[in-house]
């Protein structure tokens, strides 16, 4: 799972600001901080990281990803470390786990170093354990008023956090499904499932929602996010949101201000840490 690497950057240019640059008579702010980070851990997956430098509304230039910075990672508990390698141009580094393991309950600190630049750090620590889907039910096909059936759904989970531990849960899904149109099944895209659609009683969490008919098998994914990641996840659902009143809305652009948050010090974006569990769902 790849969470949302660098389309936030734009939220990052009109805050904290001591700066101004000017296009055709407009002031428009710029950043103190110019650099961003975007990086994601879980046992499941490759380590990958994004560096980005924070542009002004002026400046044209279209390749904005540093290239020669090297990005450590340590882990606090084996006091191992790993320096990620340069992927590809746009600020992308990235390293397997063959040698350095992602492990739930450890502590790790992400250390970015740019020439010219100054020094971003931050730090996370890794779910102790991902909780597991332990209830699926689904409903009887209903019309969704155009051209296709659905069902309602509904899983359910126990929280896993700690003392020391507060954890969040989101869902994203994917499959096969049968084009309506060309009657070919095709791979179905992963999606996010908003944080809207969890609640919780006491200790037991419940995601509600629906589903097309035509889709098979269907997979789910729970994800056991520590709190950096939890927060990040949340802004990114709100922008989301509003960008999408904004289609339909003069005025769906300003529904409110979004808090910003980020736990990168001397800079933006996220250092975070997840964990996956899986359900596989045959509707028939």
């Amino acid at each position: 799972m790849r969470l949302i690497i660098g389309f936030l950057l734009i939220t990052f240019l009109f805050t904290r600001c001591s700066r101004t640059s000017v296009v055709e008579g407009i002031i428009f702010p710029i950043p103190n901080q110019t650099l961003s980070v975007f990086c994601f851990l879980t046992p499941s997956d490759s380590i990958h990281a994004a560096i980005k430098e924070i542009r002004s509304v002026s400046n044209t230039n279209k390749e904005f990803g540093i290239e020669n910075a090297e990005i450590t990672i340590e882990d606090l508990n084996t006091k191992e470390t790993i320096q990620l390698k340069h992927l590809s141009n746009g600020g992308y580094f990235g390293n397997s786990q063959t040698t350095f393991k992602v492990k739930p309950n450890h502590t790790y600190v992400l250390t970015v170093h740019s020439p010219d630049k100054i020094t971003l750090r931050s730090s996370c620590t890794v779910p102790n354990q991902g909780a597991v889907i332990e209830n699926f039910t689904f409903g009887d096909p209903f019309d969704d008023g155009f051209i296709s059936k659905r069902r309602r759904i509904e899983a359910s989970w126990q929280d896993v956090s700690t003392e020391t531990q507060k954890l969040n849960y989101l869902i994203s899904s994917g499959g096969k499904f049968k084009d309506s149109f060309t009657g070919k099944t095709v791979e179905a895209q992963p999606s996010l499932k908003s944080f809207k659609n969890i609640s919780q009683s006491g200790t037991s969490l419940f995601y509600n929602s629906d589903t097309t008919d035509d889709t098979f098998p269907k997979f789910y994914y729970l994800h056991t996010l520590e709190y950096n990641l939890y927060q990040f996840e949340k802004m990114a659902q709100l922008m989301d949101e509003i960008s999408k009143k904004s289609t339909s809305s003069f005025l769906g652009a300003y529904q409110g201000i979004i808090p910003e948050f980020t736990n990168i010090q001397n800079g933006y974006g996220i250092f975070g840490a997840y964990l996956t569990t899986s359900l596989t769902v045959t509707i028939k």
